[in-house]
């Protein structure tokens, strides 16, 4: 008697040739949105009626940091750095905050802040607020994913100091492992030198390593001081 599970087991090798028919007879942007479609089923988790990237990092940041950002008076102008499908609904989190989103895409648009979204490189903030306009800012993934280089990350911390109030804070995540880590892990930074540590109380420290996370993914709380230096 043939066992069902050789019955319906399926040889590696027809698996590997029927994908590579399907990749041949696909249009090459048709496969890589169904890879990406692929992605985005396996790591989501749903959240009431929306769907919410499943990973650690996302889950200290949607479920402990921005809460608490939006809990605290203090920060009332709030500017989130860079935009996808799974960051738009980060706004309703900050219902009674004049909540801002940059993003250099203009694709991804759609997932900003409604009227309040500027399509722009972070690198050009200055182009399109005063200095001091926010209370906080929220960088994550954004240094080792985008904004590389030693001379880029300089200047995104620059922009950040202008663009944040006295007190206001920055509050940056970004992966630990030896890839797509910041440039500010491996030489002093000038700007970052000018932030002080910020306790965020909701995590009980100036910076939070994410348990279980394979990247390692790293957060750190940082103020602009009171007395504040040049902008």
């Amino acid at each position: 008697m043939v066992s069902a599970s050789r019955v319906w087991s399926v040889p590696v090798s027809v698996k590997s040739s029927a994908k590579s028919l399907v990749r041949n007879l696909l249009p090459e942007g048709v496969v890589d949105t169904l890879r990406d479609v692929r992605y985005q089923l396996k790591t989501v988790r749903l959240s009431g009626l929306d769907f919410r990237l499943e990973v650690p990092n996302r889950r200290v940041l949607e479920d402990a940091i921005l809460p608490a950002l939006a809990a605290d008076p203090r920060y009332r102008r709030v500017l989130f750095v860079g935009c996808r499908w799974y960051t738009k609904i980060y706004g309703a989190i900050f219902p009674n905050s004049e909540y801002w989103t940059i993003e250099i895409d203009p694709t991804q648009a759609k997932f900003g802040s409604q009227g309040r979204h500027i399509v722009d490189s972070y690198l050009n903030l200055s182009r399109h607020v005063e200095p001091g306009s926010f209370d906080a800012i929220v960088l994550n993934g954004v240094f080792g994913w985008g904004i590389d280089n030693p001379a880029d990350t300089e200047v995104a911390l620059y922009e950040t100091l202008r663009a944040l109030n006295p007190g206001g804070i920055a509050i940056i995540g970004y992966n630990a492992t030896e890839q797509n880590h910041p440039s500010f892990l491996d030489r002093p930074s000038e700007a970052m030198a000018m932030f002080e540590p910020f306790m965020l109380e909701a995590l009980g420290g100036t910076t939070y390593e994410t348990p279980g996370d394979p990247g390692k993914h790293t957060f750190v709380f940082l103020r602009k001081p009171v007395i504040s230096t040049p902008a």
